[in-house]
Order: C-alpha cells, then sequence, then structure tokens
C-alpha cells in the first residue's frame, strides 16, 4: 500500500490524484468511487459529487436535490471510522424521505458501499465512499484500515497541490466581528443577540455573511478559522497575560 499512498502524494494535478485514488481503491476491490463534499449540517448548500463508474442517472438526480435528503455523510460523521451504508447505525433516526433514498439505491446499484469523512486544513471535511462492481456482494471482507488511510491520504494530496488562497485578507465589518467572537464564547444566535443588543434578525443576517466570507457551511467551522486567523480568541482578554520568558499571548491558568 505504500507505492499506492506515494503515487496519491507524487499526482501533479488534483485529477491525477483522483487517478491514482482511484487506482488504490480499485486494489481494494472497490471499482467505483465518488468524492462529495464540502459536508455541512445543511444539505442545501455544497456537496459538489464527484462520481466514477457510478449510474449517471443518480448523478444527475442527487446534484438536482437528491442530496438534500441523503442521510449517509450525516451518519458517517457520527463515527470515527469508515461506515457501510447498507449497516446503518440501528438508533439512527430516518425522516420517510431519507428512507425513501436509501430505498432508491438499488434501482442504481448502489444497495452497498463503504464510505468515510475526511478532514482536512481549513475546517475541510469531506466524504470519500466507494462500492464493489453491480453484482459484487464482497465488500464486507474489504480491507477497512486500508481504505480509510487511502482516502484520508487522498484528501491530504487534494490540498498541498490545490491549497487555499487569499483567506488572510478577508474583511469583516465590527457587528460580523462581534457575532464570531460570542460565537467562539458558545451563545447561540438569542444570546448573542442580547449581549449586543440586536435583533435576533441582525444576528442571522450576519452569520450567514461570515459563513460566506469565510467559505464554511456551519458555526464550528467558523469559530475554528476564525481562531485560526487571528479574528477571535475563545477566552476572554482580561484573563490573558504575556509570558515573559516567550513574549507570547498565552491564557491564564485555569481561565
Amino acid at each position: 500500500m505504500r507505492d499506492a499512498i506515494n503515487r496519491i502524494f507524487s499526482a501533479k494535478t488534483a485529477p491525477n490524484i483522483y487517478e491514482a485514488t482511484n487506482a488504490a481503491l480499485a486494489e481494494l476491490g472497490l471499482t467505483r468511487t465518488f468524492y462529495l463534499g464540502p459536508i455541512s449540517n445543511d444539505r442545501t448548500r455544497g456537496r459538489s459529487l464527484l462520481s466514477f463508474g457510478y449510474s449517471e442517472d443518480w448523478e444527475m438526480k442527487y446534484r438536482d436535490g437528491l442530496r438534500s435528503v441523503d442521510p449517509i455523510p450525516s451518519a458517517a460523521a457520527l463515527t470515527s471510522t469508515p461506515m457501510f451504508w447498507h449497516r446503518l447505525p440501528p438508533d439512527l433516526s430516518l425522516r420517510p424521505e431519507e428512507q425513501a433514498y436509501l430505498d432508491m439505491l438499488p434501482d442504481w446499484n448502489m444497495e452497498q458501499g463503504i464510505c468515510t469523512m475526511v478532514f482536512g486544513p481549513h475546517s475541510r471535511v469531506a466524504m470519500i465512499g466507494g462500492s464493489m462492481p453491480p453484482g459484487d456482494d464482497n465488500i464486507d471482507s474489504i480491507d477497512v484500515n486500508a481504505f480509510h488511510v487511502i482516502a484520508m491520504a487522498s484528501f491530504a494530496a487534494y490540498y498541498r497541490k490545490v491549497g487555499i488562497k487569499g483567506e488572510n485578507t478577508l474583511s469583516f465589518s465590527t457587528s460580523e466581528l462581534d457575532v464570531l467572537y460570542w460565537m467562539a464564547q458558545g451563545l447561540s444566535n438569542i444570546g448573542i443577540a442580547k449581549e449586543l443588543g440586536l435583533s435576533p434578525e441582525a444576528v442571522a443576517s450576519a452569520t450567514k455573511q461570515l459563513f460566506l466570507k469565510m467559505n464554511v457551511f456551519d458555526r464550528t467551522s467558523a469559530v475554528m478559522k476564525g481562531v485560526r486567523l487571528g479574528y477571535v480568541i475563545v477566552s476572554d482578554d482580561v484573563s490573558r497575560r504575556i509570558d515573559k520568558q516567550t513574549g507570547e499571548d498565552v491564557a491564564e491558568p485555569g481561565r
């Protein structure tokens, strides 16, 4: 598997990365693959789909709206290991439209498959999945650990090559920064509105603008990116001091 990983990281372009990843997964028996991202709780946004070997009809219908009723990414996000989507957690509660989507998968020879969440820089989250050839029911015997490593390597290699530019030049209004700060303290929109003396609608509008400017899809990702880029600190200023030896700003112990 080391050679397969090296080929993924040696790929010169994004299409080459997909090609090397697909070849590595094919060695495990997964001759059909898809890449889905970014993943967030808001299913109406993001979720660009790149598919190899799956039904074109499924691809088209997924992009046209089925992505909003697909429960598989949300289920995969609840586990730290790859997940077989034909064996969803038994305690998972599905809405009727979600169950209807799962019931349609056999129509596209997708009744069995494995997927995993992958994580990259700047709070990026995506999902990589794969299936055996149609009619092959041996997917339960796949090397799950190898699949996991290949998927993570693929996502890491992608961001090594593509990267994300321009994030250090983001521009926020004062109200947006205030909302981001209190969001980092764990307040809800209603709590932020009370703290800042704003209407809930104004806070919701500022939150939407933050998400758009930061290219994220949920509050956690916004806070993580805000902290990383230096726009917000989680602890209060009064609880911080300057380390006399290093000159670095560090949190007061116990705060």
